[in-house]
């Protein structure tokens, strides 16, 4: 018996589960994929920004076939940028200044 795996088609009832570090980030179960393509996309979409490794499980229910893959990712959230520090010279009590040699 031959199995076609990652072959699905519009109407395949599609389970996907995203996990990272062990935690399950996305759940899918979904019957209007065409592709294999729309899977992976829609999943990374649902999960956000990450980064680091994480694995995809997609199990096509109708056909009965489930395939588990890695997927890498390095577009980490953008970071929120900070007022600058204003860096104050060394001074004693006295308000003599430090300097460091």
């Amino acid at each position: 018996m031959n199995k076609q795996f990652n072959k699905l088609s519009k109407g395949d009832n599609i389970y996907a589960t995203l996990t990272i570090d062990g935690r399950t980030v996305v759940s899918v179960n979904d019957n209007n994929f065409a592709s294999m393509r729309d899977v992976i996309s829609n999943v990374v979409r649902l999960a956000g920004k990450f980064v680091g490794m994480a694995r995809l499980l997609v199990r096509n229910q109708t056909e009965g076939w489930n395939i588990t893959m890695p997927l890498a990712s390095n577009t980490a959230a953008p970071r929120v940028s900070r007022a600058p520090r204003i860096q104050r010279a060394p001074m004693t009590a006295d308000g003599q200044l430090l300097i460091p040699w």
